[in-house]
């Protein structure tokens, strides 16, 4: 009797299996010297697609040196650097953009020697990335007629034109005001998910990481001293980490001399 009744009880659904992390990059044993100084010692990292890792840390402590890196921009002096794509696109803190040509045609020329696009398919990228910066009415506008801020936005729509598989952003709201901040890295978020991208952040901005970031670095003289979510960094107690997050003098970063 409690066979029968067991087999005619409803089962319960099956949960399907979370899906397995794919790494797009991977770093291992990192180092890179300035002379006599190990700007970074050891590296270890890796980020998987369709998720956005923050690298964070004060001034100086080689954060935009590791993109660099990863872009292939420098090469390291020992350990091993691994992409599962060579579609990697990096977005300069400054803009970059070539002040000899229009906004659409700084645009442009990364689809042209990075793609098989068409004319209108170039042109369709450069609306729609254009507008989700909210410059689409800037495109026939040259570089220096644009504010600094608005520079940096061209060059974030030119970097994710060519839709990468690996994005690498250099401080991308620094210097722009809150709201527009905010707006801007709601878009990178999407955009992120739409196109699974593996993308990398570096930033000092507690918004930004807030916004954006899946998980969060640490970098301080030369190595990662924490790594963990989003969620835990908002809430540890780790020194570095917690110094750097509430912004106290007092702590084993050194404020005064930096990195």
């Amino acid at each position: 009797m409690s066979e029968t009744i067991q087999k005619s009880m409803p089962q319960p659904e099956a949960v399907p299996p979370s899906p397995k992390p794919v790494p797009m990059v991977m770093l291992r044993g990192i180092v890179l010297k300035y002379g006599n100084n190990t700007v970074l010692d050891g590296i270890d990292l890796t980020v998987n697609r369709n998720e956005i890792v923050a690298v964070v840390g004060p001034s100086g402590t080689g954060k935009s040196t590791l993109v660099k890196i990863i872009a292939g921009l420098l090469i390291p002096d020992a350990g091993e650097v691994e992409l599962q794509s060579d579609r990697i696109s990096l977005a300069f803190q400054n803009g970059a953009l070539f002040s000899s040509m229009t906004v659409a045609e700084n645009i442009a020329l990364a689809l042209e020697r990075t793609t098989d696009l068409d004319d209108e398919e170039i042109q369709g990228r450069i609306d729609r990335y254009l507008s989700l910066v909210g410059l689409r009415d800037k495109m026939d506008q040259m570089p220096t007629d644009l504010s600094g801020g608005m520079q940096k936005r061209v060059g974030i729509a030119r970097a994710l034109a060519i839709q990468p598989d690996i994005m690498l952003y250099d401080e991308p709201s620094a210097g722009l005001d809150p709201i527009l901040g905010q707006k801007l890295e709601e878009s990178l978020r999407g955009i992120n998910a739409e196109l699974q991208m593996a993308t990398i952040v570096v930033t000092h901005e507690m918004p930004t990481i807030e916004n954006l970031a899946d998980r969060v670095v640490m970098l301080y003289q030369g190595k990662f001293v924490y790594q963990g979510s989003k969620d835990d960094f908002m809430t540890t107690r780790e020194p570095h980490a917690y110094q750097f997050r509430t912004r106290r003098e007092a702590g084993p970063i050194d404020v005064q001399g930096g990195a």
